[in-house]
């Protein structure tokens, strides 16, 4: 009795819940029948788990044949799957079982959002579909490009650089000397647009050269790239529909994020935009990516001992700056380095989306997350420069199950890969070696390569759009020289003054150099021993500036060199745009801080108290600090590492104050080194200091200074005016004016060695060969 009334109740409840659903098979019968379960409850109870059965067993059957063909939510269209893929119980996994959608990498049984049933749901996956970057999808999106690769590969000469190689394939390799190292071999394939691809591999395995390579940003490799068809006849084929996110963030440590973005918006967007859009364009790069609560935050920078923004922030600020432009690939280096998992699931989603928008996404990762991994659409893995696997990521666990790798149930495939596929000892081991190479043959007698091959010879594509209309559909910046100038000059300004120890340090500086020249100088005489006087205080005013002015600009503009050389590869602005901007933030404070140092020291030293010879010996130091704030930008545009530069530039300041005429008289230099007198500011500015000085200076000797005439009673003065001093040892050569013009010239003569220099440093950077003509007037 008691099992009867549980089971009554337990019916009466299930009875209730589904009343609708039994009165609409038949109304009268349905009432009937309600009244028949209540009446008989044990036969109600048979025959309700009877119709049950009946209804599992049918959904079981329409699930099954879900599996077979199913229209995927994700991609809006019908896919098919083969039975005998997962007759083998070892090569199942969760993530490669029948209810989830092999070609889409969706679970059946998921979330409603197209979200994997196993990793539950994902309110970050949401995020990248919240915010739209770009307002309108122009018809070179739709079609976007398709990457073919045709046996690329690159070798680098031990010690003599990059193995220049015209030939491709096997007839190059085969050409190569010996001693070449073979960073990449043979690697060929294809990547369709709307697609996301990740290059793995161990570390050494030339993931980041091929990515380079791709990019357009090394030279002298073998093989040719196609882009939808058509062979890629030079690296500006490339970069000019591409944007590349390299590994290392170079970026301003004193701008804040918002900054940073918005200029790179105001010098890369077509200038037909009005700067609300760019803006608003670049609020949304924040917001989709991530970064409203630090975007009042400065970059910050561990070397120069400033806080800011996190390591996985800097990576996602330097990704906006390059998403702002709609490229239609977008190369990402290593993008999810110092990130956590959830951070770089988000970036993944965002890059995710930028292939539902018909971009085409290529990007290097050391070790992704299982839910990382699972965004990936295809897949490449490299070990020793070698292809061992390219394909749909969702084919590699069955490709490797095929080669007797199993990855086993609830595991994520990428650790399966590298811990127990591509493992290699730290030692040189055979087993190792020969294990990659059978890995290696074995991709390369794969149907998949097969494929590959076949597709590559007929250059078959499924893009209608050519790259030269890609390139003429994309709007061109065309940003005014006199824009990009203001702007490059408004965020000099900013950096210069955000800096806490740019400007004090110059100003301590000056203070300091007064202080001495005070301290030992004070108050010079008119005898016969303030000659010595005056002129040692003249040489250190002007050989100081000179050198502190050189070591003041040099660890300066070491560390804007490569933010200068990333947004100049990117195509942001020119060499003169940017040179000029630095010669309008640093000759200002380079004018200021000789003046402030004259009008500190020049009267409390006892130097000539007129008002002209003040204004001259202003003009002297003035000129003479610019030439050093030349010679800085030089040294510091020559040489990467700042180190360098420092030790190197007392070799080029040393001669320049040793020939200046103090130490030896112009008379007596020999002439294989009097051409060092000619271009050193040092010397004409001495000169000038000591006329400037000495003419019409009257002097007068202490008895202890008369010298004996031979006469009685009669002593003789040395040196009784100071004309007589500079026409002594020859300081009057040449005259003031002569000395100031002179400085002037070699101001010009340093200021375009300096342009020179820095342009130079960017061609190099861009692989501009500086025998072309192009090179010097296509900037």
């Amino acid at each position: 009795l008691t099992h009867l009334k549980r089971t009554h109740s337990t019916i009466a409840v299930i009875m209730t819940e589904d009343k609708k659903r039994f009165r609409d098979d038949n109304a009268p019968e349905g009432a009937a029948a309600e009244e028949e379960d209540l009446e008989n409850p044990s036969e109600s109870s048979s025959r309700i788990l009877a119709k049950f059965d009946a209804d599992r067993a049918r959904d079981a059957e329409a699930e099954s044949e879900a599996h077979h063909h199913h229209r995927c939510p994700t991609a809006g269209r019908e896919h098919a799957y083969d039975e005998e893929r997962y007759s083998n119980d070892t090569c199942r996994s969760p993530l490669y079982s029948p209810s989830y959608c092999h070609y889409c990498r969706r679970s059946l049984a998921g979330n409603g959002d197209g979200t994997p049933k196993r990793f539950g749901s994902r309110k970050s996956s949401s995020l990248a579909h919240d915010v739209v970057l770009y307002s309108k999808k122009t018809s070179c999106d739709s079609d976007g490009v398709q990457i073919a690769i045709d046996h690329v590969g690159f070798a680098l000469r031990v010690g003599s650089g990059c193995l220049p190689t015209t030939c491709r394939g096997e007839e190059a390799l085969a050409r190569e000397e010996e001693g070449a190292r073979h960073v990449l071999r043979n690697i060929s394939g294809i990547h369709d647009a709307g697609r996301l691809l990740a290059i793995l591999g161990p570390s050494g395995a030339g993931k980041t050269t091929f990515l380079n390579i791709l990019g357009g940003n090394l030279k002298h490799t073998s093989g040719q790239i196609i882009l939808n068809g058509e062979e890629a006849c030079s690296p500006t084929d490339i970069t000019e529909i591409s944007a590349f996110v390299h590994q290392d963030d170079c970026m301003l440590s004193t701008m804040t994020v918002k900054e940073t973005i918005l200029f790179a918006a105001h010098m890369r967007l077509p200038y037909s935009m009005s700067n609300s859009k760019k803006a608003q364009r670049a609020n949304n790069a924040i917001c989709l990516l991530g970064l409203k609560k630090c975007q009042d935050t400065i970059i910050g920078s561990t070397i120069e001992g400033t806080r800011g923004v996190s390591g996985g922030e800097r990576k996602r600020c330097a990704i906006a700056t390059e998403l702002l432009t709609n490229p239609s690939i977008v190369f990402l280096d290593e993008p999810s380095s110092g990130l956590d998992a959830y951070a770089a699931f988000s970036l993944g989603s965002v890059l995710k989306t930028l292939c539902h928008l018909g971009k085409t996404v290529v990007m290097t990762i050391h070790q992704p997350s299982s839910d990382l991994y699972d965004l990936f659409d295809d897949m490449l893995l490299l070990a020793n420069g070698q292809t061992v696997f390219w394909g749909p990521s969702s084919q590699s666990v069955e490709y490797f199950c095929h080669l007797g790798y199993s990855c086993p149930p609830f595991c994520n495939p990428c650790d399966y890969f590298f811990l127990h596929v591509l493992n290699m000892t730290a030692a040189s081991n055979p087993a190792d070696d020969m294990r990659l190479e059978q890995l290696h043959e074995a991709w390369r007698q794969s149907a998949s390569n097969k494929q590959i091959e076949l597709n590559l010879q007929q250059k078959i594509t499924e893009s209608s759009i050519t790259i030269k209309d890609i390139v003429l559909l994309r709007l061109k910046a065309c940003v005014p020289f006199w824009t990009k100038l203001s702007l490059l000059t408004k965020r000099g300004f900013k950096h210069f003054f955000r800096n806490r120890m740019l400007l004090p340090s110059r100003l301590l500086q000056a203070l300091l150099s007064s202080l001495v020249a005070i301290a030992v100088f004070w108050d010079v005489s008119d005898n016969q021993t303030g000659i010595m006087a005056r002129s040692g205080v003249l040489f250190y005013f002007a050989a100081n500036t000179l050198f502190s002015s050189v070591l003041s600009v040099l660890s300066a503009f070491s560390s804007e060199r490569s933010v200068f050389i990333r947004e100049y590869s990117n195509g942001a602005y020119s060499v003169f745009a940017y040179f000029c901007s630095k010669i309008l933030v640093e000759y200002p404070f380079q004018i200021l801080i000789p003046i402030l140092v004259a009008a500190s020291s020049y009267f409390a030293v006892g130097l000539a108290g007129d008002s002209c010879s003040f204004l001259v010996f202003c003009a002297a130091l003035v000129l003479v600090n610019l030439c050093g704030t030349n010679i800085g930008l030089m040294l510091s545009s020559g040489f990467r590492d700042v180190s360098i530069a420092l030790s190197l530039a007392p070799l080029f300041v040393l001669p320049l104050m040793l020939f200046s005429g103090f130490f030896i008289s112009y008379e007596d230099t020999p002439f294989y080194v009097a051409w060092i007198q000619a271009i050193s500011p040092v010397r004409y500015a001495f000169a000038a200091l000591m006329q400037n000085e000495f003419d019409g200076l009257e002097l007068h000797c202490t008895p202890s200074q008369l010298i004996p005439s031979g006469i009685p009673g009669v002593d003789i003065c040395p040196i009784e005016n100071g004309s007589t001093y500079i026409e002594l040892y020859g300081y009057n050569l040449l005259d003031t004016s002569t000395c100031l013009i002179m400085l002037g010239t070699l101001l010009l003569a340093s200021l375009l060695m300096a342009y020179f220099t820095l342009f130079v440093t960017a061609a190099k950077s861009r692989g501009k060969s500086l025998m072309c003509f192009s090179t010097y007037f296509h900037n």
